[in-house]
């Protein structure tokens, strides 16, 4: 099972474990590489911050990567505001 980006990772997952998943369920699952495929017009924007973000996940730099998907989501800065339980 899997919730919004976590539905993207439970589907990456199912795609490579397809012999050991029996079942799957989504909860507004995060999906943009369909807007990709659709050509959507709204891709470009989205675009901008996967590619710079796939960068950074390659270079190991997680938290910066976080960062940046967090800033785009959520505002600027907001994951500083935050305590450290969330």
């Amino acid at each position: 099972m899997g919730h919004s980006l976590g539905g993207a990772i439970a589907i990456y997952s199912t795609i490579r474990l397809t012999k050991k998943i029996a079942c799957l369920t989504l909860i507004e699952p995060v999906l943009f590489n369909l807007l990709e495929e659709t050509r959507d017009e709204r891709r470009h924007e989205y675009l901008q911050l996967a590619h710079p973000m796939m960068v950074i996940i390659r270079f190991g730099e997680l938290e910066k990567a976080a960062r940046l998907f967090i800033d785009f989501w959520i505002g600027p800065n907001v994951l500083d505001s935050m305590d450290s339980d969330r």
